[in-house]
């Protein structure tokens, strides 16, 4: 039946539609007038956990006032709160909570208008959050659904591949499925209602209402019911409608205005633009609730991060109360830095330890406030002695130095479980876990991370040329890859502004580089080294999690670089990584007897116009003939100059053969200081020379000659004019010679030598 209006009432309705308007835009204009003020109050126990801290900057970032109380008994935190709240305005919204397990995702006017909005729908003062309800499904329901589904999920196949399905009974089938999946749907709804949210196991107590309100509940809570307890008080309340009801209390059962995080079902998380402007963090099309909650492992890092606004460039604070550690005092006379236990790993053989050492002993840290632990295990046995040098120079400068050798049997969890051992009896500050792959550049490493002041902290660390980094926020995905945040973080992008992202990012894991307090390592337990490999840290930082600390990197500096091994996980020696690493200086202090090379006074028949220098280390020759002799490719080169006694060696094609002439031409180089840039800008060319006889290089420009043998090697060189001279080479020892001035070398005993060329 239709009804009809007559002109008046139209004209009425138009009235009506007009004043609603009017009505609507005034209280816009009283809102944006009005100062919601609305402040959280949060209760820690004598040191506030990494959760709070969060929980206070992501408040600091949304524009809501913030204090933190702090007692060193629960039994306490009642009389502390109300000790603390008489002092505030009674009008304001307040938040009370001592869990660390809130993030504030929401401004000030929407979080206040969320509590109260739905308080007051309730027709209560003050509103508590509610426990997620688990998902409850029968075996029965469940088994049916996933048949259903699987069977219609072959005629949605049928029906992209434009095949109908099966004829007429086939479509019948289908509506069958489609009406049992409603009834199995209607079943779960059902079973669903019989689901209880688990209020023994929850944590994360909070009160919001008026000031005045939060205070009236908590004086007319009879004390016998809490004892003092926040977490006692909300139970009790949780737990028994009626005393709700008379104490005007409602339960956020819709989640509007607390929510946990692993319910949102995404971790696609960004900003959105309000109307007025300012932006709003949203999932995907769901906009959040003020106030997330969650344990530190369940909270999408991704997410914390955006909402804490950590990826920014943050200035110096001396006011800011929202660090979990005591900013550094300036040392007085006799005062000392913090002592640290400086913990070296080493797995596997690593090209560049003696450089590792070398950094490691170069750190700008007092020695006598470092306690060294190294663990060489079976497989990197080779570096025992390159540690063993270091030792012999450092031991008598460091507080202790203490050593797993390979022959004690340790394995990489055992090593770590030792470590923790003797960490809990040692008294140092801090503990420094280090991996042998880590080059570590910025001497301050220590001190610039102590100035973070976070419990657990590391650098971010990348591999020559950015194609690979030390960070991971997720224990399924192996990957780096939550969003804009992470990208932007590893590549320090510069806006057009000029700002760049720099700062403090919280991760899931950071690897190869981690400084720890005493406080953090204490309450770490050793038995969460469990397993090997990325297992073994997926769980120890599940533990971390479950303790209350949270990992963060730092890229406010380029501290370092990790060293990259070879793509099949093996070892290639030094002298062949420096294309790989792209790090051409890393050579210099790696195979250098001095900064120069030391040079060599030339002995009677020696010619001028020839330089002699202890250029290389004994490693690079063994390396070099390892490489040479060990099967790895290396073939016969043209004979062109050479004799028939003479064998020309050459390194493969790719990646060995780029190396070598990265080795060749960086010799050259420094060899002949004197040569300008466009002297040496060609590729250089490495190869052997194995027998007797003699050798022309006559493509070559500028000449260095390695001796490789054991013995001393003794070769020829004879100039344009015929004139003969002789150089008798000590293992290591290099010459360097211009191949005009001096064309053809002889061999009058078998040699072994290696020839870079220019």
């Amino acid at each position: 039946m239709f009804k009809c209006y007559c002109y008046r009432d139209i004209v009425r309705l138009r009235g009506l539609f007009v004043l609603c308007v009017m009505l609507f835009s005034l209280c816009l204009a009283y809102a944006e007038d009005f100062d919601w003020k609305i402040r959280v109050l949060i209760v820690t126990g004598a040191t506030p956990r990494d959760g709070h801290l969060r929980f206070f900057r992501s408040l600091g970032s949304a524009d809501v006032p913030v204090e933190i109380v702090q007692t060193s008994d629960e039994k306490d935190e009642i009389s502390k709160v109300l000790q603390t709240i008489r002092n505030y305005n009674q009008d304001e919204v307040l938040i009370l909570t001592n869990s660390d397990q809130y993030l504030a995702t929401q401004e000030a006017p929407v979080a206040a208008w969320t509590v109260t909005g739905e308080a007051a729908r309730q027709e209560a003062s003050v509103l508590l959050p509610l426990p997620a309800v688990p998902r409850v499904m029968s075996y029965e329901v469940q088994e049916q659904l996933q048949r259903v589904q699987k069977e219609l999920e072959a005629y949605r196949e049928f029906e992209r591949s434009g095949v109908k399905p099966h004829g007429p009974h086939g479509l019948e089938n289908a509506r069958k499925l489609l009406k049992e999946l409603q009834h199995l749907r209607v079943r779960e709804e059902q079973d669903q209602r019989l689901a209880k949210a688990d209020t023994k196991s929850f944590k994360a107590f909070a009160f919001a209402g008026l000031t005045s309100s939060v205070q009236n509940l908590l004086e007319r809570l009879d004390a016998r019911l809490h004892e003092g307890s926040l977490g006692a008080a909300w139970r009790v309340l949780a737990e028994s409608p009626g005393l709700r009801k008379r104490l005007e209390v409602a339960l956020d059962h819709r989640y509007v205005a607390f929510r946990r995080a692993d319910t949102l079902q995404t971790g696609n998380f960004g900003y959105r633009a309000r109307l007025n402007g300012e932006p709003i963090v949203h999932a995907k099309d769901l906009t959040l609730p003020p106030f997330l909650y969650g344990t530190p492992l369940d909270l999408p890092a991704s997410l914390a991060n955006l909402v804490a606004r950590e990826v920014v460039f943050k200035l110096p604070c001396p006011d800011c109360p929202d660090e979990p550690l005591e900013r550094p005092r300036v040392l007085g006379e006799g005062q000392q830095l913090p002592s640290v236990k400086v913990a070296v790993f080493v797995e596997d053989r690593v090209p560049f330890f003696r450089l590792f050492l070398r950094r490691l002993g170069r750190l700008h840290y007092p020695k006598d406030r470092i306690a060294l632990f190294i663990y060489i295990s079976e497989a990197a046995s080779q570096h025992v002695q390159e540690f063993e040098d270091f030792v012999d120079k450092y031991e008598m400068q460091y507080q202790d130095v203490g050593v797993a050798y390979p022959d004690m049997g340790f394995d990489y969890k055992k090593a770590h479980r030792l470590l923790w051992l003797e960490a809990s009896k040692s008294n140092e500050d801090y503990l420094f876990m280090l991996d042998a792959n880590v080059q570590l550049t910025n001497p301050d490493i220590l001190q610039d991370l102590m100035r973070k002041r976070r419990n657990v902290v590391g650098p971010l660390l990348t591999h020559a040329g950015g194609s690979g980094h030390n960070l991971m926020t997720d224990y399924i995905n192996h990957e780096f890859s939550e969003g804009f945040l992470a990208g932007d973080f590893v590549a320090r992008r510069r806006e057009e502004n000029g700002t760049i992202d720099v700062g403090m990012l919280q991760v899931a894991r950071i690897k190869s580089a981690l400084l720890l307090t005493r406080d953090a390592f204490l309450h770490i337990k050793m038995k969460s080294f469990t397993s090997s490999g990325d297992d073994m840290w997926n769980r120890f930082f599940i533990h971390v999690f479950e303790q209350g600390y949270l990992p963060y990197a730092c890229n406010q500096e380029n501290y370092g670089h990790l060293t990259k091994a070879d793509d099949e996980g093996k070892f290639t020696p030094d002298v062949l990584n420096l294309e790989r690493n792209q790090e051409d200086f890393i050579a210099y202090f790696t195979f250098l007897q001095t900064p120069e090379g030391q040079e060599v006074a030339l002995g009677e028949g020696e010619c001028e116009g020839v330089a002699r220098r202890w250029f290389f280390r004994e490693p690079f020759a063994r390396d070099l003939m390892a490489r040479v002799e060990g099967g790895s490719g290396w073939e016969e080169a043209a004979r062109k100059g050479a004799s028939a006694t003479t064998e020309v060696l050459a390194p493969p094609e790719g990646l060995e053969r780029k190396a070598g002439q990265a080795l060749a031409k960086f010799v050259v180089r420094n060899m002949m200081p004197q040569l300008d840039d466009t002297q040496v800008s060609s590729a250089g060319d490495l190869y052997v020379l194995k027998g007797s006889g003699s050798f022309s290089p006559e493509e070559a420009s500028f000449v260095v000659l390695i001796a490789l043998g054991d013995k001393v090697t003794k070769v020829e060189i004879q100039s344009k004019g015929e004139r003969r001279c002789h150089l008798g080479l000590q293992k290591g020892e290099a010459a360097s010679f211009r191949s005009a001035d001096f064309p053809k070398l002889t061999f009058p005993q078998s040699v072994t030598l290696a020839l870079m060329a220019l």
